[in-house]
């Protein structure tokens, strides 16, 4: 792996490693959700919510969407297609580890 490689695997871990930041992800799974269900969903304070909105946002992992069939100006946020493969791969770590106990 080149050294530019290296250094984006590390930064999409380190905006992972933020608490709530996988949950986050796995909020967005099934559909674009607002700022509030994320925050329902994910049970944390819109500090954390709005923190790792930004921090995934800025490694590509979601993106905002307007509804505009119902002409509201709030933003919902998606997956982008990185973060479904990245969701993908946090699941598969996910059963791994629940094999190995």
């Amino acid at each position: 792996m080149d050294k530019e490689n290296l250094t984006e695997l590390q930064q999409l871990l380190k905006s992972l490693s933020y608490s709530k930041a996988v949950d986050f992800l796995f909020a967005l799974e099934d559909s674009p959700k607002s700022f509030t269900e994320i925050e329902e969903l994910v049970k944390a304070p819109a500090k954390v919510i709005n923190d790792n909105r930004v921090r995934l946002w800025k490694a590509g992992l979601i993106r905002p969407v307007i509804d505009e069939e119902k002409y509201s100006t709030r933003a919902k946020y998606e997956l982008t297609p990185l973060g479904q493969r990245i969701l993908t791969k946090l699941k598969e770590i996910k059963n791994i580890l629940a094999k190995s106990k």
